[in-house]
């Protein structure tokens, strides 16, 4: 499943060069989230999550280039980002949700995630919110 899913990210055309640049950003993250899942250190753990999270702020930021969503004033880019993908991509909100929650929780509240926990935020949640979003991109 990995590997559709890192395909899916790098074999993505797309004409427009900022979605390739998200999308390039976003597989960078992908592919790294995914090298500290095995790791024991509390901080690697954290850090898997993280950088889950912003592979896809990535790719919302891709569906945002090629379905423009204006932002009213007052609401955080993360809210933003997650209108985005409720409007054009949402079999990955559920998803894009969980990891937005424990990505807060480890950068805020110094929460300490079990890797089991990180496991399935990067092994199940992310894959199946790449697969949506990328689904949804032109």
């Amino acid at each position: 499943m990995p590997h559709t899913v890192k395909s899916q990210l790098l074999g993505h055309r797309c004409g427009h060069s900022q979605c390739r640049a998200h999308i390039l950003q976003a597989e960078r993250n992908y592919t790294f989230a995914r090298s500290l899942i095995s790791r024991h250190s509390l901080a690697e753990r954290q850090w898997a999550i993280i950088v889950a999270f912003y592979c896809l702020v990535h790719l919302a930021e891709s569906l945002l280039v090629h379905f423009p969503l204006p932002r009213p004033r007052g609401m955080s880019h993360h809210d933003h980002r997650a209108s985005a993908i409720l409007k054009s991509a949402n079999n990955a909100y559920v998803a894009w949700d969980r990891i937005r929650k424990d990505c807060d929780d480890c950068r805020y509240r110094m929460w300490k995630p079990r890797t089991s926990r990180v496991q399935a935020r990067v092994l199940n949640d992310l894959e199946q919110a790449v697969k949506g979003i990328v689904a949804s991109l032109p």
